[in-house]
């Protein structure tokens, strides 16, 4: 899929997984996070601003969700320049949330 966004051109594959943790709210429903990953090469635009150089970069996007479905405000899209950067992302983003989840008196853990 090729598309132009912003002064980018992105080549993208898309992968978008559910993470479910281990944590119920009042009405029954799992909290967990929804996670979508893309790369994407980035050209060399004459007009417009990037914080990215050409070349390749990685794309996040992390959602919170309850029984899996996307839940509260959007997130804004997050660029990494390696995929290394990218994963540290999820994993602390995601290890963030279980915290999160653990200190709320309003959720019952479900082991």
């Amino acid at each position: 899929m090729t598309r132009t966004q912003e002064n980018r051109q992105l080549q993208t594959m898309n992968a978008r997984s559910v993470i479910r943790f281990e944590f119920r709210d009042a009405k029954g429903r799992q909290i967990g996070a929804q996670v979508a990953t893309w790369n994407a090469v980035m050209e060399a635009r004459e007009h417009g601003r990037s914080t990215l150089a050409p070349g390749p970069a990685f794309g996040l996007n992390v959602m919170q969700t309850r029984s899996g479905i996307p839940y509260g405000a959007s997130q804004p899209d997050q660029w990494f320049a390696t995929l290394a950067e990218r994963d540290a992302a999820i994993a602390a983003y995601l290890d963030g949330a279980r915290k999160r989840c653990a200190k709320r008196d309003d959720l019952t853990a479900t082991a």
